[in-house]
């Protein structure tokens, strides 16, 4: 089956084991294929910074995971914290707009928090896999 790139975004589109089967068992590869810089897949990780394919990148949760603020904790001492959610899972409900703005305020108001891109991310999880001191 072929997959309609112009519907993903042109940098990085979210793999989810849905696409593993229906395109083939190597959405890394295809991406590669296609020149994406990255993609996300659906499974979490407790050290993102274990990250060693950029094509195929695991996030720490979803920002609904119940145990968001101990992943956060947890996630301090790698120096990074990935993650993700869609809009539209908030759009017919305004309190999960609430909740999701609520966590967005409370990790902007955090001085140890520097936002990055998911763009950027793939770079600078290299970075660190080649200076784990930068982690310490």
């Amino acid at each position: 089956m072929q997959c309609d790139w112009e519907h993903f975004f042109q940098t990085g589109p979210c793999c989810s084991r849905n696409s593993l089967c229906r395109f083939g068992g190597n959405p890394a590869g295809l991406l590669a294929e296609a020149g994406f810089r990255y993609g996300r897949t659906t499974a979490n990780l407790s050290d993102v910074t274990s990250n060693d394919n950029p094509l195929a990148l695991a996030s720490s949760c979803h920002f609904l995971n119940w145990q968001f603020w101990k992943i956060f904790e947890e996630a301090k001492k790698t120096g990074v914290f990935y993650f993700w959610g869609h809009s539209y899972e908030m759009m017919e409900y305004p309190p999960l707009w609430e909740r999701f703005e609520q966590k967005i305020r409370a990790l902007s108001e955090d001085p140890e928090v520097e936002w990055v891109d998911v763009i950027d991310l793939p770079d600078l999880l290299r970075k660190n896999q080649s200076a784990p001191e930068a982690l310490s």
